[in-house]
């Protein structure tokens, strides 16, 4: 579970505006000790609506240069680092713990998983509202954003966090019930994965820079799809032991990619309003929350039928899990990218119409 993950990084954007808010506050009273000129704002402002001159002064405030101090990034790092540890083992060895050691039917380890999925859904928007401050600056601030934009950027996120979610928790039935790999697979192939997607992290920044977000978003997408079908084809092609490696790269950086960029949006969304990014952060968490746990759930079912000791045909028990390896993903994905690229397309258009007046 991730609930944190993303409140980190909205904290992260607020302790930023914070201090930027402090330099510039400390800029405006060294010039005029006047209490009108250090609010920024005309003085003629009805002193009846405070929320005005928070969101002004914010807005003006964030244009400073301030930024975190190098200890402040260190300890907002490792706060995310423990939280997606955390994630991590929760998604990958959750379910295989649940019915390989305690001997849960695939249908109940699902119902366990989304147990969990659904209170962390609950409480990532409560903490935000706590984290956050102002509740009438929030409503205001995001009521003038447009809903569809703010529910494409949500399907975005959403479908986003539900590939890599997939991934995460069927990669190790992928090796076990399908491929019959050794139990040491189990550790080092969600490791390459995580390796490969932290050095590639340290150039995600140069990739988005120089393509944009929109295409960083599709070749993520694109390297990430191929790693699903590598998965389908992977045992017919008698290369599983090195093979399920390669993918496992091919899964650590398009995860990566799409994941950047995927919060990528999310900030374009939030922009400057700061003070309500956790807020926002935990409604796009709590799609992703709910929507894991839902789909997780159907296919644990599925697989209770497909895997059966009983009646169940152990080829059809592998069968059915490389499809979901190979096929959850790739339509999320899909669906993921159709959006962005839409998004990208109207935002070009409203440039263009801006420009010519």
């Amino acid at each position: 579970m991730s609930s944190s993950s993303d409140l980190l990084i909205a904290s992260d954007q607020r302790a930023r505006s914070l201090s930027r808010g402090s330099f510039s506050s400390s800029r405006n009273s060294s010039r005029n000790n006047s209490p009108r000129e250090s609010l920024d704002v005309p003085f003629s402002a009805p002193l009846s609506q405070p929320l005005l001159l928070t969101e002004e002064r914010e807005r003006q405030e964030t244009k400073d240069g301030r930024t975190l101090t190098d200890e402040q990034t260190f300890a907002f790092s490792l706060g995310h680092a423990q939280n997606d540890l955390s994630s991590s083992l929760w998604f990958t060895y959750l379910l295989i713990y649940l019915e390989t050691l305690r001997y849960l039917p695939p249908s109940s380890s699902g119902i366990c998983m989304l147990s969990g999925q659904i209170f962390d859904a609950i409480s990532t928007p409560i903490a935000g509202l706590v984290s956050d401050s102002g509740l009438g600056v929030k409503w205001r601030t995001w009521n003038l954003c447009p809903r569809t934009y703010q529910h494409l950027i949500a399907l975005i996120y959403m479908s986003t966090r539900l590939l890599i979610n997939i991934i995460n928790v069927y990669i190790t039935f992928y090796l076990l019930e399908h491929l019959q790999s050794p139990s040491v697979t189990l550790a080092l192939v969600p490791l390459t994965m995580y390796v490969s997607s932290f050095i590639l992290t340290s150039f995600s920044k140069r990739i988005t820079k120089k393509f944009g977000k929109t295409i960083t978003y599709i070749i993520g997408g694109g390297i990430t799809g191929l790693g699903c079908v590598g998965c389908f084809f992977l045992k017919e092609s008698g290369f599983e032991d090195i093979g399920m490696y390669i993918i496992a790269i091919f899964f650590g950086v398009g995860n990566s990619l799409v994941m950047v960029t995927g919060v990528g949006k999310v900030n374009d969304l939030v922009g400057d309003n700061v003070s309500t990014s956790a807020f926002v952060y935990g409604c796009m968490s709590f799609t992703d929350k709910l929507s894991s746990g839902v789909v997780v759930l159907y296919i644990q079912n599925v697989r209770d039928t497909k895997c059966d000791d009983e009646e169940g045909d152990e080829d059809e028990c592998g069968r059915f899990v490389k499809d979901v390896m190979t096929w959850v993903p790739i339509v999320s994905v899909g669906v993921a990218c159709a959006v962005i690229v839409a998004l990208g397309d109207k935002q070009k258009q409203k440039e263009k119409k801006q420009i010519n007046g």
